[in-house]
Protein backbone atom coordinates (compact mmCIF):
# COMPACT_ATOMS: atom_id res chain seq x y z
CA UNK A 1 0.00 0.00 0.00
CA UNK A 2 1.30 3.61 -0.87
CA UNK A 3 0.46 7.07 0.08
CA UNK A 4 -0.28 9.87 -2.33
CA UNK A 5 -0.33 13.32 -0.84
CA UNK A 6 -1.13 15.62 -2.91
CA UNK A 7 0.02 18.96 -2.76
CA UNK A 8 0.27 22.42 -4.99
CA UNK A 9 3.14 22.43 -6.01
CA UNK A 10 4.23 18.25 -5.45
CA UNK A 11 3.00 15.58 -4.72
CA UNK A 12 5.26 13.08 -2.05
CA UNK A 13 4.74 9.19 -2.26
CA UNK A 14 5.41 6.84 0.42
CA UNK A 15 5.70 3.83 0.98
CA UNK A 16 6.57 3.54 -3.19
CA UNK A 17 10.20 2.16 -2.44
CA UNK A 18 8.35 -1.26 -2.49
CA UNK A 19 7.04 -0.96 -5.88
CA UNK A 20 10.12 -0.67 -8.70
CA UNK A 21 7.52 0.58 -11.68
CA UNK A 22 6.81 3.80 -9.32
CA UNK A 23 10.57 4.75 -9.17
CA UNK A 24 10.86 4.61 -12.99
CA UNK A 25 7.62 5.77 -14.14
CA UNK A 26 9.04 9.38 -15.19
CA UNK A 27 12.40 8.05 -16.18
CA UNK A 28 13.28 9.17 -19.60
CA UNK A 29 16.90 9.78 -21.90
CA UNK A 30 17.60 13.11 -21.84
CA UNK A 31 17.97 14.50 -25.25
CA UNK A 32 21.45 14.83 -26.69
CA UNK A 33 22.70 12.23 -23.90
CA UNK A 34 24.75 10.19 -26.38
CA UNK A 35 27.19 13.22 -27.33
CA UNK A 36 27.70 13.96 -23.44
CA UNK A 37 31.14 13.47 -22.33
CA UNK A 38 29.06 11.37 -18.69
CA UNK A 39 27.17 9.23 -21.40
CA UNK A 40 30.37 8.54 -23.71
CA UNK A 41 32.91 7.57 -20.48
CA UNK A 42 30.02 5.24 -19.24
CA UNK A 43 29.55 7.36 -16.12
CA UNK A 44 25.90 8.17 -16.80
CA UNK A 45 23.10 6.29 -18.67
CA UNK A 46 21.82 9.20 -20.26
CA UNK A 47 18.35 8.94 -18.07
CA UNK A 48 16.77 12.01 -16.48
CA UNK A 49 14.14 11.28 -13.44
CA UNK A 50 11.60 13.59 -12.65
CA UNK A 51 10.62 11.97 -9.51
CA UNK A 52 13.29 12.20 -6.54
CA UNK A 53 12.93 10.19 -3.38
CA UNK A 54 9.13 9.63 -3.69
CA UNK A 55 8.55 13.66 -5.15
CA UNK A 56 7.06 14.74 -8.12
CA UNK A 57 5.63 18.12 -9.64
CA UNK A 58 1.43 17.47 -8.99
CA UNK A 59 0.86 18.54 -12.70
CA UNK A 60 2.52 14.71 -13.33
CA UNK A 61 0.12 13.23 -11.16
CA UNK A 62 -2.54 11.55 -13.71
CA UNK A 63 0.65 10.42 -15.45
CA UNK A 64 2.20 8.49 -12.74
CA UNK A 65 -1.12 7.05 -12.02
CA UNK A 66 -1.33 5.31 -15.04
CA UNK A 67 1.41 3.73 -13.84
CA UNK A 68 -0.09 3.01 -10.37
CA UNK A 69 -3.49 1.61 -12.19
CA UNK A 70 -1.24 -0.75 -14.84
CA UNK A 71 0.32 -2.40 -12.19
CA UNK A 72 -2.16 -2.51 -9.98
CA UNK A 73 -0.46 -0.96 -7.49
CA UNK A 74 -2.43 -0.76 -4.14
CA UNK A 75 -3.14 3.16 -3.07
CA UNK A 76 -4.66 5.81 -0.33
CA UNK A 77 -4.72 9.53 -2.01
CA UNK A 78 -4.55 12.09 0.24
CA UNK A 79 -5.61 15.43 -0.93
CA UNK A 80 -3.52 18.08 1.09
CA UNK A 81 -4.06 20.63 -1.51
CA UNK A 82 -5.32 23.95 -0.66
CA UNK A 83 -7.96 24.56 -2.80
CA UNK A 84 -10.86 27.92 -1.59
CA UNK A 85 -14.58 27.28 -2.97
CA UNK A 86 -14.61 30.12 -5.40
CA UNK A 87 -18.10 31.71 -6.93
CA UNK A 88 -18.27 32.65 -10.66
CA UNK A 89 -18.59 36.34 -11.45
CA UNK A 90 -20.04 38.29 -14.05
CA UNK A 91 -17.23 39.46 -16.93
CA UNK A 92 -17.31 41.35 -19.39
CA UNK A 93 -14.94 39.72 -21.76
CA UNK A 94 -16.38 38.61 -24.82
CA UNK A 95 -15.11 35.47 -26.45
CA UNK A 96 -15.86 33.60 -29.10
CA UNK A 97 -17.33 30.08 -29.26
CA UNK A 98 -14.12 28.02 -29.16
CA UNK A 99 -12.74 30.52 -26.24
CA UNK A 100 -15.66 29.99 -24.20
CA UNK A 101 -15.53 26.08 -24.27
CA UNK A 102 -11.96 26.50 -23.23
CA UNK A 103 -12.93 28.57 -20.36
CA UNK A 104 -15.50 25.77 -19.35
CA UNK A 105 -13.43 22.71 -19.74
CA UNK A 106 -10.70 24.67 -17.58
CA UNK A 107 -12.72 25.95 -15.25
CA UNK A 108 -14.70 23.11 -14.14
CA UNK A 109 -11.87 20.87 -14.93
CA UNK A 110 -11.85 17.51 -12.73
CA UNK A 111 -9.92 14.60 -12.17
CA UNK A 112 -10.79 11.36 -9.83
CA UNK A 113 -13.94 13.40 -9.29
CA UNK A 114 -12.10 16.16 -7.59
CA UNK A 115 -11.77 19.77 -8.90
CA UNK A 116 -8.38 20.04 -10.87
CA UNK A 117 -8.03 24.04 -12.08
CA UNK A 118 -4.78 23.23 -13.47
CA UNK A 119 -3.38 22.07 -17.44
CA UNK A 120 -1.97 24.03 -20.37
CA UNK A 121 -4.13 26.12 -22.83
CA UNK A 122 -2.81 25.38 -26.60
CA UNK A 123 -3.98 28.21 -28.94
CA UNK A 124 -2.19 29.58 -32.24
CA UNK A 125 -1.40 33.10 -32.35
CA UNK A 126 -4.37 35.52 -32.67
CA UNK A 127 -6.39 32.85 -30.94
CA UNK A 128 -6.85 35.07 -28.12
CA UNK A 129 -4.76 33.76 -25.45
CA UNK A 130 -5.15 37.06 -23.29
CA UNK A 131 -8.78 36.55 -23.31
CA UNK A 132 -9.37 33.73 -22.21
CA UNK A 133 -7.33 34.37 -19.63
CA UNK A 134 -9.13 37.77 -18.88
CA UNK A 135 -12.33 35.50 -18.51
CA UNK A 136 -10.98 33.03 -16.23
CA UNK A 137 -9.26 35.98 -13.82
CA UNK A 138 -12.61 38.23 -14.41
CA UNK A 139 -14.94 35.17 -13.12
CA UNK A 140 -12.99 33.81 -10.01
CA UNK A 141 -11.85 37.16 -8.88
CA UNK A 142 -9.00 35.90 -7.10
CA UNK A 143 -5.44 36.86 -6.38
CA UNK A 144 -3.70 36.28 -9.26
CA UNK A 145 0.23 35.87 -10.58
CA UNK A 146 0.59 36.35 -14.41
CA UNK A 147 4.22 35.50 -15.39
CA UNK A 148 5.66 36.78 -18.39
CA UNK A 149 9.85 36.44 -19.59
CA UNK A 150 10.54 39.66 -20.67
CA UNK A 151 10.04 43.14 -19.94
CA UNK A 152 8.08 44.99 -22.63
CA UNK A 153 6.25 41.47 -22.08
CA UNK A 154 4.84 42.64 -18.96
CA UNK A 155 4.12 46.41 -20.06
CA UNK A 156 1.66 44.38 -22.52
CA UNK A 157 0.02 42.14 -20.78
CA UNK A 158 -0.85 44.97 -18.15
CA UNK A 159 -2.27 46.90 -21.02
CA UNK A 160 -4.87 44.38 -22.66
CA UNK A 161 -6.07 43.68 -18.94
CA UNK A 162 -7.36 47.31 -18.98
CA UNK A 163 -9.94 47.56 -21.30
CA UNK A 164 -11.49 44.26 -19.03
CA UNK A 165 -11.78 46.23 -16.29
CA UNK A 166 -9.20 44.52 -14.33
CA UNK A 167 -6.91 45.95 -11.76
CA UNK A 168 -3.80 44.96 -12.69
CA UNK A 169 -0.05 46.06 -12.52
CA UNK A 170 3.74 45.23 -11.42
CA UNK A 171 5.49 42.90 -8.61
CA UNK A 172 5.62 46.45 -6.51
CA UNK A 173 1.85 46.64 -6.24
CA UNK A 174 1.53 42.83 -5.17
CA UNK A 175 -1.02 42.85 -2.11
CA UNK A 176 -3.08 46.24 -3.65
CA UNK A 177 -4.22 44.61 -6.72
CA UNK A 178 -5.95 41.59 -8.72
CA UNK A 179 -3.71 40.66 -11.20
CA UNK A 180 0.44 41.19 -10.82
CA UNK A 181 1.94 41.08 -13.62
CA UNK A 182 5.54 40.09 -13.42
CA UNK A 183 8.48 38.63 -15.21
CA UNK A 184 10.20 35.25 -13.83
CA UNK A 185 13.23 37.21 -13.36
CA UNK A 186 12.14 40.15 -11.33
CA UNK A 187 9.98 36.98 -9.35
CA UNK A 188 13.73 35.32 -8.79
CA UNK A 189 15.52 38.51 -7.83
CA UNK A 190 12.88 39.21 -5.23
CA UNK A 191 13.74 35.78 -3.69
CA UNK A 192 17.03 35.80 -3.56
CA UNK A 193 16.78 39.53 -1.54
CA UNK A 194 14.50 37.68 0.65
CA UNK A 195 16.73 34.91 1.23
CA UNK A 196 19.94 37.01 1.45
CA UNK A 197 17.78 39.19 4.70
CA UNK A 198 15.04 36.52 6.32
CA UNK A 199 17.02 32.77 5.32
CA UNK A 200 19.76 31.03 6.21
CA UNK A 201 21.64 28.50 4.11
CA UNK A 202 19.37 25.86 5.13
CA UNK A 203 16.40 27.84 4.42
CA UNK A 204 15.54 28.10 7.80
CA UNK A 205 13.91 31.91 9.12
CA UNK A 206 16.74 34.12 10.32
CA UNK A 207 15.38 36.37 13.57
CA UNK A 208 14.70 39.45 12.69
CA UNK A 209 10.97 40.89 14.17
CA UNK A 210 8.33 43.22 11.99
CA UNK A 211 9.11 45.33 15.13
CA UNK A 212 13.00 45.36 14.32
CA UNK A 213 12.18 45.98 10.96
CA UNK A 214 9.99 48.63 11.19
CA UNK A 215 12.74 50.82 13.80
CA UNK A 216 15.84 49.67 11.57
CA UNK A 217 15.34 47.71 8.06
CA UNK A 218 15.38 49.11 4.57
CA UNK A 219 12.81 49.88 2.69
CA UNK A 220 14.01 46.89 0.36
CA UNK A 221 13.98 44.59 3.08
CA UNK A 222 10.87 45.26 4.19
CA UNK A 223 8.99 45.20 0.55
CA UNK A 224 10.96 42.15 0.29
CA UNK A 225 9.17 40.90 3.70
CA UNK A 226 6.39 41.75 2.30
CA UNK A 227 6.07 40.17 -1.46
CA UNK A 228 7.14 36.60 0.25
CA UNK A 229 4.30 37.44 2.40
CA UNK A 230 1.71 38.37 -0.52
CA UNK A 231 2.74 35.30 -2.67
CA UNK A 232 1.72 33.28 -0.47
CA UNK A 233 -1.57 34.75 -0.48
CA UNK A 234 -1.90 33.29 -4.39
CA UNK A 235 -4.97 31.49 -5.81
CA UNK A 236 -4.18 31.30 -9.27
CA UNK A 237 -1.21 31.74 -11.43
CA UNK A 238 -0.79 31.99 -15.03
CA UNK A 239 2.74 30.93 -17.19
CA UNK A 240 2.38 33.22 -20.67
CA UNK A 241 4.89 31.10 -23.26
CA UNK A 242 4.47 28.41 -21.07
CA UNK A 243 6.77 26.43 -23.62
CA UNK A 244 9.81 28.16 -21.84
CA UNK A 245 9.30 26.26 -19.38
CA UNK A 246 10.92 22.98 -21.13
CA UNK A 247 13.25 24.97 -23.54
CA UNK A 248 16.20 24.00 -21.14
CA UNK A 249 16.65 22.23 -17.73
CA UNK A 250 17.66 25.53 -16.03
CA UNK A 251 14.61 26.83 -17.40
CA UNK A 252 12.53 24.10 -15.31
CA UNK A 253 14.62 24.19 -12.31
CA UNK A 254 13.83 28.17 -12.55
CA UNK A 255 10.00 28.07 -12.58
CA UNK A 256 10.32 25.40 -10.18
CA UNK A 257 11.38 27.62 -7.67
CA UNK A 258 9.50 30.44 -8.87
CA UNK A 259 6.09 28.39 -8.67
CA UNK A 260 7.02 27.20 -4.86
CA UNK A 261 6.93 30.63 -3.76
CA UNK A 262 2.87 30.41 -4.58
CA UNK A 263 2.38 26.92 -2.39
CA UNK A 264 -1.15 27.73 -2.04
CA UNK A 265 -2.17 28.41 -5.63
CA UNK A 266 -4.67 25.79 -6.27
CA UNK A 267 -5.08 27.08 -9.98
CA UNK A 268 -1.90 26.66 -12.43
CA UNK A 269 -2.49 27.95 -15.87
CA UNK A 270 -0.12 27.53 -18.54
CA UNK A 271 -0.53 29.64 -21.68
CA UNK A 272 1.13 28.82 -25.06
CA UNK A 273 0.86 29.02 -28.73
CA UNK A 274 2.98 25.96 -29.41
CA UNK A 275 1.97 22.34 -29.28
CA UNK A 276 3.54 19.51 -27.53
CA UNK A 277 6.45 18.59 -30.12
CA UNK A 278 9.62 17.53 -28.23
CA UNK A 279 10.73 14.85 -26.82
CA UNK A 280 8.83 12.89 -23.57
CA UNK A 281 11.16 14.73 -21.11
CA UNK A 282 10.41 18.61 -22.54
CA UNK A 283 6.62 17.69 -22.61
CA UNK A 284 7.06 16.18 -19.17
CA UNK A 285 8.64 19.40 -17.42
CA UNK A 286 5.79 21.59 -19.14
CA UNK A 287 3.26 19.05 -17.62
CA UNK A 288 4.89 18.58 -14.64
CA UNK A 289 4.40 22.68 -13.90
CA UNK A 290 0.99 22.91 -14.38
CA UNK A 291 -0.71 19.63 -15.95
CA UNK A 292 -1.64 18.12 -19.58
CA UNK A 293 -3.09 20.06 -21.99
CA UNK A 294 -6.40 20.89 -22.09
CA UNK A 295 -6.81 22.44 -24.94
CA UNK A 296 -5.48 22.69 -28.16
CA UNK A 297 -6.27 24.94 -31.03
CA UNK A 298 -4.60 25.21 -34.33
CA UNK A 299 -3.86 27.92 -36.84
CA UNK A 300 -5.60 25.90 -39.11
CA UNK A 301 -8.77 25.65 -37.03
CA UNK A 302 -8.65 29.69 -36.71
CA UNK A 303 -7.99 30.07 -40.12
CA UNK A 304 -11.03 27.99 -41.20
CA UNK A 305 -13.22 29.67 -38.48
CA UNK A 306 -11.94 32.92 -40.48
CA UNK A 307 -10.28 33.83 -37.34
CA UNK A 308 -6.65 34.44 -38.84
CA UNK A 309 -5.35 35.18 -42.49
CA UNK A 310 -4.97 32.70 -44.85
CA UNK A 311 -0.82 31.52 -45.27
CA UNK A 312 0.96 31.02 -48.38
CA UNK A 313 4.62 29.68 -48.52
CA UNK A 314 7.34 30.45 -51.15
CA UNK A 315 9.72 28.60 -51.04
CA UNK A 316 13.03 29.89 -53.09
CA UNK A 317 15.18 26.35 -53.83
CA UNK A 318 19.28 27.63 -53.19
CA UNK A 319 21.75 26.40 -55.89
CA UNK A 320 23.74 23.41 -54.07
CA UNK A 321 27.46 25.11 -53.33
CA UNK A 322 29.98 22.19 -52.76
CA UNK A 323 32.56 24.27 -51.17
CA UNK A 324 30.50 24.79 -48.39
CA UNK A 325 31.74 23.62 -45.36
CA UNK A 326 29.70 20.97 -44.36
CA UNK A 327 30.51 21.39 -39.71
CA UNK A 328 28.19 23.31 -37.83
CA UNK A 329 28.63 26.63 -37.08
CA UNK A 330 30.87 27.15 -40.31
CA UNK A 331 28.07 25.90 -42.46
CA UNK A 332 25.63 28.60 -40.71
CA UNK A 333 27.76 31.69 -41.14
CA UNK A 334 28.99 30.75 -45.05
CA UNK A 335 25.33 28.93 -45.89
CA UNK A 336 23.50 31.49 -44.40
CA UNK A 337 25.07 34.78 -42.85
CA UNK A 338 27.29 35.44 -45.25
CA UNK A 339 25.94 33.70 -48.72
CA UNK A 340 25.95 36.33 -51.01
CA UNK A 341 23.64 34.43 -53.66
CA UNK A 342 20.60 34.17 -50.59
CA UNK A 343 20.89 37.37 -49.29
CA UNK A 344 20.68 38.58 -53.06
CA UNK A 345 17.43 36.87 -52.88
CA UNK A 346 16.60 37.95 -49.26
CA UNK A 347 16.50 41.49 -50.89
CA UNK A 348 14.75 40.98 -54.29
CA UNK A 349 11.96 39.48 -52.24
CA UNK A 350 11.45 42.61 -49.89
CA UNK A 351 11.08 44.63 -53.36
CA UNK A 352 8.35 42.18 -55.08
CA UNK A 353 6.49 41.23 -52.21
CA UNK A 354 3.74 43.64 -50.95
CA UNK A 355 4.41 45.07 -47.22
CA UNK A 356 4.78 45.89 -44.36
CA UNK A 357 7.28 43.05 -44.12
CA UNK A 358 9.20 41.60 -41.09
CA UNK A 359 12.63 40.08 -42.51
CA UNK A 360 13.80 37.62 -39.25
CA UNK A 361 17.08 36.75 -38.37
CA UNK A 362 19.44 34.77 -36.17
CA UNK A 363 22.29 36.25 -35.68
CA UNK A 364 23.12 39.97 -35.40
CA UNK A 365 25.74 39.66 -37.90
CA UNK A 366 23.09 38.15 -40.52
CA UNK A 367 20.86 41.37 -39.62
CA UNK A 368 23.51 44.09 -39.84
CA UNK A 369 24.68 42.26 -43.07
CA UNK A 370 21.27 42.72 -44.64
CA UNK A 371 20.59 46.13 -43.30
CA UNK A 372 23.38 47.08 -45.33
CA UNK A 373 22.26 45.35 -48.17
CA UNK A 374 18.89 46.58 -48.26
CA UNK A 375 20.41 50.50 -47.94
CA UNK A 376 22.39 49.65 -51.02
CA UNK A 377 19.66 49.05 -53.01
CA UNK A 378 17.62 52.17 -51.78
CA UNK A 379 16.03 50.79 -48.63
CA UNK A 380 16.14 52.06 -45.17
CA UNK A 381 15.60 49.39 -42.45
CA UNK A 382 15.44 49.49 -38.79
CA UNK A 383 17.31 46.50 -37.65
CA UNK A 384 15.84 45.36 -33.48
CA UNK A 385 18.17 42.97 -31.81
CA UNK A 386 18.44 42.74 -27.73
CA UNK A 387 20.45 45.35 -27.82
CA UNK A 388 17.75 47.95 -28.54
CA UNK A 389 15.73 49.95 -26.32
CA UNK A 390 12.26 49.63 -25.57
CA UNK A 391 11.69 52.79 -26.98
CA UNK A 392 13.23 51.56 -30.30
CA UNK A 393 11.21 48.46 -30.61
CA UNK A 394 7.72 50.63 -29.78
CA UNK A 395 8.37 53.22 -32.24
CA UNK A 396 9.14 50.50 -35.41
CA UNK A 397 5.75 48.77 -34.11
CA UNK A 398 3.72 51.49 -34.41
CA UNK A 399 5.39 52.66 -37.38
CA UNK A 400 4.63 49.28 -39.14
CA UNK A 401 1.27 49.36 -37.53
CA UNK A 402 0.50 52.67 -39.03
CA UNK A 403 1.96 51.86 -42.58
CA UNK A 404 4.85 54.56 -42.60
CA UNK A 405 7.56 51.84 -42.36
CA UNK A 406 7.38 49.30 -45.56
CA UNK A 407 9.63 47.11 -43.21
CA UNK A 408 12.36 45.91 -40.68
CA UNK A 409 14.84 43.27 -39.95
CA UNK A 410 13.87 41.42 -36.32
CA UNK A 411 16.25 39.17 -34.69
CA UNK A 412 14.88 36.54 -32.46
CA UNK A 413 13.42 38.86 -30.08
CA UNK A 414 10.31 39.32 -32.60
CA UNK A 415 9.54 35.73 -32.38
CA UNK A 416 7.14 36.06 -30.23
CA UNK A 417 4.59 38.56 -28.07
CA UNK A 418 4.28 40.91 -30.96
CA UNK A 419 1.26 42.14 -31.91
CA UNK A 420 1.17 43.67 -35.37
CA UNK A 421 -1.41 42.48 -37.81
CA UNK A 422 -0.80 44.91 -40.52
CA UNK A 423 2.06 42.34 -41.71
CA UNK A 424 1.65 40.87 -44.73
CA UNK A 425 4.74 39.28 -45.63
CA UNK A 426 7.46 37.17 -43.57
CA UNK A 427 11.10 36.45 -44.49
CA UNK A 428 12.62 33.43 -42.64
CA UNK A 429 15.61 34.93 -43.54
CA UNK A 430 17.92 33.03 -40.29
CA UNK A 431 16.35 29.18 -41.44
CA UNK A 432 16.60 26.64 -38.68
CA UNK A 433 14.70 23.39 -38.19
CA UNK A 434 13.25 24.94 -34.69
CA UNK A 435 9.58 23.90 -35.02
CA UNK A 436 8.31 26.02 -32.08
CA UNK A 437 10.67 28.92 -33.38
CA UNK A 438 9.20 28.89 -36.89
CA UNK A 439 5.48 28.49 -35.80
CA UNK A 440 6.43 31.09 -33.64
CA UNK A 441 7.60 33.23 -36.46
CA UNK A 442 4.77 32.51 -38.69
CA UNK A 443 2.20 33.80 -36.62
CA UNK A 444 3.75 37.31 -36.74
CA UNK A 445 1.86 37.45 -39.41
CA UNK A 446 -1.21 35.49 -39.31
CA UNK A 447 -3.83 37.60 -37.37
CA UNK A 448 -6.40 39.60 -39.74
CA UNK A 449 -6.13 43.47 -40.56
CA UNK A 450 -7.95 45.62 -42.49
CA UNK A 451 -7.64 44.89 -46.49
CA UNK A 452 -5.61 42.27 -45.39
CA UNK A 453 -6.71 38.61 -46.30
CA UNK A 454 -3.48 36.61 -46.40
CA UNK A 455 0.05 36.70 -45.56
CA UNK A 456 3.09 35.35 -47.94
CA UNK A 457 5.73 33.18 -46.29
CA UNK A 458 9.04 34.01 -47.67
CA UNK A 459 11.40 30.82 -46.97
CA UNK A 460 14.66 28.85 -48.62
CA UNK A 461 15.44 25.51 -49.76
CA UNK A 462 19.50 25.44 -48.80
CA UNK A 463 20.83 22.35 -51.18
CA UNK A 464 23.29 21.90 -49.40
CA UNK A 465 25.86 21.38 -46.88
CA UNK A 466 23.52 18.54 -45.99
CA UNK A 467 22.70 19.85 -42.67
CA UNK A 468 21.00 22.74 -43.71
CA UNK A 469 19.51 20.65 -46.25
CA UNK A 470 17.91 18.58 -43.59
CA UNK A 471 16.62 21.64 -41.72
CA UNK A 472 14.68 22.53 -44.76
CA UNK A 473 13.57 19.78 -45.35
CA UNK A 474 12.50 20.14 -41.46
CA UNK A 475 10.73 23.61 -42.58
CA UNK A 476 9.00 22.53 -45.85
CA UNK A 477 7.47 19.21 -44.02
CA UNK A 478 6.41 21.44 -41.34
CA UNK A 479 4.40 24.31 -43.56
CA UNK A 480 2.86 21.42 -45.36
CA UNK A 481 1.61 19.84 -42.14
CA UNK A 482 0.19 23.32 -41.09
CA UNK A 483 -2.21 22.85 -44.55
CA UNK A 484 -0.59 25.77 -46.42
CA UNK A 485 -0.19 25.89 -50.26
CA UNK A 486 3.60 25.62 -50.74
CA UNK A 487 5.03 26.52 -53.67
CA UNK A 488 8.87 25.65 -55.03
CA UNK A 489 10.28 28.55 -56.58
CA UNK A 490 14.13 29.09 -58.23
Amino acid sequence: MIDIEIHNVNCVITGGDKYPQLRTCLETLSPGYQYTYLFKSGRWNGKVNLMAKGQFPTGLLSAVFQTVHEFNIPHVIIDKRVAKQIHIHPSPVQLRPYQEEIVQKCMFNMWSDTWWPRGVIQVATGGGKTEIAADMICKAQVPTIFLVHRQDLETQAIERFVPFGIDAGPLANIGHQLVTVTTIQSLMSWNMEFQKHYENAEGAKLERSDEWLARKGKKQDRQALFIKEKLTEIDQVFIDEAHLVAAKAENMNMFSTALSLMPNAYMRWGLTATPFLRDKLHNWMLEGATGPALAQITNRELIDMGYLSEAFVDIFVMPKEPSLPADWPRCYDYGIVTNKTRNERIVDCYKTYPGPTLIMVSKLGHGVLLQSELKKAGFSLPFLSGTSSQTERLQVLNSLKSGTLSGAIVSTIWDEGIDCPQIKAIIIAGAGKSEIKNLQRLGRGLRLAAGKSEVKLIDFFDSSPAILKKHSEIRKKLWQDQGFIVNLLK
